[in-house]
């Protein structure tokens, strides 16, 4: 190629464009030129099969990780032992051995054994993903993503929201997002004035900080009101997870936190420490101000019930559910309790669970955007739930869509950033620190 070097299949080029390519360019320390210089190599790698992905996802045209959160572990044994497969293989067969049946869910809850080989596994892999080294290597700068003429706020109005991502049991890094943003002290007590704090669900799983974290947020709902503040804390797909005896992403120590698994679930229980909070507290969907909050995205069908709606109807099942026991009962009669059948709930397009915001193209999803604000009175969707790679949150439909996962906790690469809304200054902002 003009160099008299000769390249083999482990080499390819990367060919850069549409920057500004000057010496005095080049030399500056300019971290955006080099994130997406970093992210393209990567890709190049991943396209080679050079490189593993870092993340819980597959290359190119296979089918996503999370699909693993709904694969018992003894089939995923069995298949592998039995058929020699590989697990990108095995989540391409998903569709076969989705497992919502809470008999056969306590069946394996009982096996001790199994238990701790997941919970083992959990381990092993957030082991391997604090390894990575990627947070080391992107560093986000603060990015403004919409500004307008400043408003004069009223005496009830509140001067700026601020919106956290899926934190999945790191304590310590949702300790360092609010204390640099303000929200608390050195102490771990609330001192924003006229500041909403939005948590955008997934507190749970992966890390074993749940309980700390759990303690944190029933106190700073307490304090909040003091400094005309609140908090809005939203249910994810791990919440229901936990909330359904499905333990997959549970680590140990997140069990032995409670001193046995079934310590855990009487916490979790309506009348245990955490009940309230979990069954009748968190949201399913919130609006503050002209900006929607829901962990999965919110389809219209389901935005034309009303937000209060929505979440009085989760809030009923949750908090009224039965025993795992009895429900199992039930479901020996043929009687499906809505905690395992309700379509806000387990539904393919759930607002906790559906991965369309983030996976459809836009010329799918964005019209889909549109209804539902126009049915919210909102004028934007600000969404969690499926990792952002490389750190960095991203918007879609015209900055309509605002996702905003971006892997904080530990066991999936550690980034720290957060979305600011202020609505004094009227500006919005990523928030990388």
């Amino acid at each position: 190629m003009g160099s008299g070097k000769n390249y083999t299949e482990d080499d390819f080029i990367l060919l850069f464009n549409n920057f500004e390519s000057n010496r005095h360019y080049l030399k500056n320390d300019n971290n955006e030129y080099k994130n997406y210089a970093i992210k393209e190599i990567m890709k190049g790698l991943l396209k080679l099969n050079k490189l593993k992905t870092p993340y819980d996802s597959v290359p190119e045209g296979g089918v996503p990780g999370f699909l693993l959160e709904k694969i018992p572990m003894q089939v995923i044994k069995s298949m592998k032992a039995s058929n020699n497969v590989s697990n990108y293989e095995m989540r391409s067969i998903f569709p076969f051995i989705l497992d919502n049946d809470i008999c056969n869910i306590l069946e394996r809850n009982k096996n001790e054994t199994l238990l701790q080989g997941i919970s083992n596994t959990q381990d092993a892999s957030c082991t391997k993903f604090k390894s990575n080294k990627l947070n080391s290597i992107f560093h986000w700068k603060d990015k403004l993503l919409s500004h307008g003429h400043p408003k004069k706020l009223s005496k009830k109005d509140y001067k700026r929201v601020v919106a956290v991502g899926d934190i999945h049991g790191d304590y310590q890094k949702l300790i360092t997002i609010l204390r640099n943003a303000k929200i608390i002290d050195k102490k771990n007590q609330w001192i924003a004035k006229k500041t909403v704090l939005v948590q955008i669900g997934d507190l749970m799983d992966r890390e074993k900080g749940i309980k700390k974290i759990l303690d944190l947020m029933k106190n700073l709902k307490k304090q909040a009101p003091k400094k005309d503040s609140a908090v809005h804390l939203l249910l994810g797909n791990h919440e229901i997870d936990n909330l359904q005896a499905r333990y997959f992403f549970t680590s140990a120590d997140d069990i032995k936190s409670f001193n046995t698994l079934e310590e855990r679930e009487k916490a979790f229980s309506i009348n245990g420490k955490y009940g309230k909070l979990l069954r009748k507290e968190m949201d399913v969907t919130v609006a503050v101000k002209d900006s929607l909050f829901v962990h999965a995205g919110l389809y219209p069908e389901f935005a034309e019930l009303g937000l209060k709606k929505i979440n009085d109807h989760v809030h009923n099942i949750l908090s009224t559910a039965p025993s795992f026991v009895d429900i199992c009962e039930l479901k020996k009669n043929q009687i499906e309790h809505p905690l395992y059948s309700d379509e806000i709930i387990n539904g393919d397009k759930s607002p906790i669970g559906t991965r369309d915001f983030a996976s459809l193209s836009e010329s799918e999803i964005c019209p889909e955007v549109e209804k539902t604000l126009t049915l919210t009175n909102t004028k934007r969707m600000i969404v969690g739930h499926t990792i952002q790679n490389y750190g960095e949150m991203i918007t879609r439909c015209n900055d309509k869509l605002i996702i905003i996962d971006i892997g904080m906790s530990a066991c999936y690469g550690g980034f720290t950033g957060y979305l600011e809304i202020l609505n004094d200054k009227n500006e919005m902002w990523f928030r990388y620190n």
